[in-house]
């Protein structure tokens, strides 16, 4: 695959890509408003400003976006890789979803706005980033798995199957922990409740 070009007068049409990536890709046409809620911010700027002039920021353009371009490839193979071993374990429809909003909250920001979706089990798979400049090189990429308000990342190389199955055995731990914790709140609010009745007799 060719290392995109640094930009000269006009600018140049996406990759094709980074087009595949964007939601409904070819739903809009030329000169369509895009909403703010439909962007996807992805918090790997480039850093242009070590540049001593107009060639250097070129090749730095170049080395940066290729480190994007990189890490947006990489992401979106291995969500491909997910998707047949999280349906199979799930046991469920697994829908892709290009929605920038999800339904769950994840600790660091998404890198591209497609997730791998199980609505019967609340269950989304999405490709995320640690916030940095591309002057640093491709940046540290993970697979979240997010489950309400159960999160782990994976790297990217890790076996889908043992990430699941890990995933799953965090979300059960979790469950449990939770079902204990609500049993001992409602345990306390009838034993107020009993000394606040004697109060009043």
């Amino acid at each position: 695959m060719p290392a995109p070009s640094a930009p000269r007068g006009a600018a140049r049409a996406p990759d094709a890509s980074l087009r595949r990536r964007s939601p409904e890709s070819g739903s809009r046409g030329a000169g369509s408003t895009v909403a703010a809620n439909e962007l996807l911010r992805v918090p790997c700027d480039l850093d242009l400003a070590q540049a001593g002039d107009r060639d250097e920021a070129e090749r730095l353009y170049v080395e940066q976006a290729t480190a994007m371009r990189d890490a947006l490839v990489g992401a979106d193979m291995v969500l491909e890789l997910w998707r047949e071993p999280l349906a199979e374990m799930a046991g469920v429809d697994v829908e892709v979803d290009h929605t920038v909003e999800l339904s769950v909250r994840l600790p660091v920001p998404r890198l591209v706005p497609t997730a791998l979706v199980a609505p019967d089990r609340q269950l989304v798979v999405t490709p995320v980033c640690e916030p940095r400049t591309l002057a640093e090189g491709k940046p540290p990429l993970g697979i979240a798995c997010a489950q309400q308000d159960v999160t782990r990342i994976y790297a990217l190389a890790d076996d889908p199957e043992r990430c699941f199955e890990d995933f799953l055995e965090l979300a059960a731990i979790h469950a449990q922990e939770l079902a204990e914790r609500l049993e001992h709140q409602e345990a306390s609010v009838e034993r107020f409740l009993e000394i606040s009745g004697d109060d009043e007799v």
